[in-house]
């Protein structure tokens, strides 16, 4: 049996987009957990959504644990929309993530190292 996509709730918020991975152009939002509840699934979830009055596109809503869901926001509509990323949490998300002390300082660790190389190579590109 094949089944349609059908019309059904229509859900919206305002988030900031964030950088998913250094070095990727790889970028997400996070859904509001009130969509998630909404939604009723901690699962993935079949979407059609839209950025800034963009063309509406298929999606699935990937979710990250603990019932919370991100949104992966292709380059093209990132580029028709003229969105730019909010923020670099998915440093802090790294080393939030980490089960172990060991493990948290090491990210921590390697943040701050990532952190004077990029100051360095601004400091090199403006001499």
């Amino acid at each position: 049996m094949k089944r349609s996509l059908t019309a059904g709730r229509q859900l919206s918020f305002e988030t900031k987009l964030e950088n998913w991975a250094e070095g990727m152009d790889y970028c997400a939002v996070p859904v509001p957990a009130k969509i998630t509840q909404a939604l009723g699934t901690k699962g993935p979830v079949l979407v059609m959504a839209r950025v800034n009055n963009s063309e509406p596109f298929k999606v699935s809503l990937f979710p990250i644990g603990g019932g919370q869901h991100y949104i992966r926001i292709k380059t093209k509509v990132r580029k028709e929309t003229k969105t730019k990323t909010g923020g670099q949490n998915f440093i802090l998300r790294r080393i939030d993530d980490a089960a172990k002390s060991e493990t948290r300082e090491k990210r921590i660790l390697e943040a701050v190292a990532a952190a004077h190389r990029r100051r360095e190579k601004r400091a090199d590109q403006n001499k």
